[in-house]
């Protein structure tokens, strides 16, 4: 069973960054690329997310408020396209 609302975040080699999507298998999974066409990659890249805003970009006129928030997951996915990624993942922190 998926989530009331799942926030997606991508770094993507189709998109610019800023681009909003639904997934199209369900709209319970709405996506905002951070990274995009005009990102360079074999580097390190940071980023700050404030998830409330986020949330309320994708699914404000649906709720008014961030639900409980039950898991973070990282992963990759290239199944549809038949690609191969990599990437890193360091200091991953939960800020107050």
């Amino acid at each position: 069973n998926l989530p009331s609302a799942t926030l997606c975040y991508l770094w993507d080699s189709r998109y610019t960054a800023g681009t909003r999507g639904a997934n199209p298998y369900s709209t319970r999974v709405r996506y905002l690329v951070l990274n995009g066409l005009e990102t360079a990659t074999g580097q390190w890249v940071s980023q700050r997310r404030n998830i409330a805003e986020d949330f309320a970009l994708l699914f404000g006129q649906e709720s008014l408020a961030l639900p409980p928030i039950t898991a973070v997951a990282v992963g990759a996915d290239s199944d549809n396209t038949q690609g191969n990624s990599l990437g890193y993942v360091t200091q991953l922190r939960w800020l107050p």
